[in-house]
């Protein structure tokens, strides 16, 4: 837990709820609820503001917009993987999540070496940016800005 008093966790909360509302937007696929997606967002900013440690480098603002990015990310994915075992695919389904899968395998490939090997510790892996830094020796803040630029160039790329 972090230093912040209970109101000034508060305020940080609803200062920044405007990311959640932007990760939304983001993700937002037609067979889904914005507002769903809205709390999942508002689950990873409480879990930022409380693991958020001021000493670090890193801006509470970017680091809260990963902490969402990647909630949002866990949380489509887990869909997916649940409506894979629950749900038969039909032959349209199984086109379109090739293709999908296809755009994907190609922007990934668009990017750095170093850009796929934090976008996979991250997310494949679990691995901290601490822990990605130490792999690559580069410095952690490095890491964010590599990490923020690779998550704009899938964006632009995918057009999400």
């Amino acid at each position: 837990m972090n230093a912040y008093a209970a109101s000034d966790r508060e305020r940080m909360i609803l200062s920044y709820h405007y990311l959640c509302k932007r990760g939304a937007r983001k993700f937002l696929r037609s067979d889904m609820e914005r507002g769903d997606l809205e709390q999942v967002a508002a689950v990873a900013l409480i879990k930022a503001c409380d693991r958020y440690d001021g000493s670090l480098p890193t801006p509470f603002e970017a680091y809260a917009w990963i902490s969402i990015v990647g909630e949002l990310m866990n949380h489509l994915r887990a869909r997916k993987r649940a409506a894979n075992h629950v749900l038969p695919q039909t032959s349209s389904c199984a086109i379109r999540n090739v293709t999908e899968r296809i755009a994907f395998q190609r922007a990934i490939a668009s990017l750095s070496q170093t850009q796929r090997r934090i976008i996979g510790g991250i997310y494949a892996h679990g691995l901290a940016q601490t822990a990605i830094a130490a792999q690559l020796s580069i410095s952690a803040r490095h890491v964010a800005r590599l990490h923020r630029r690779a998550l704009a160039a899938l964006h632009h790329h995918l057009e999400i």
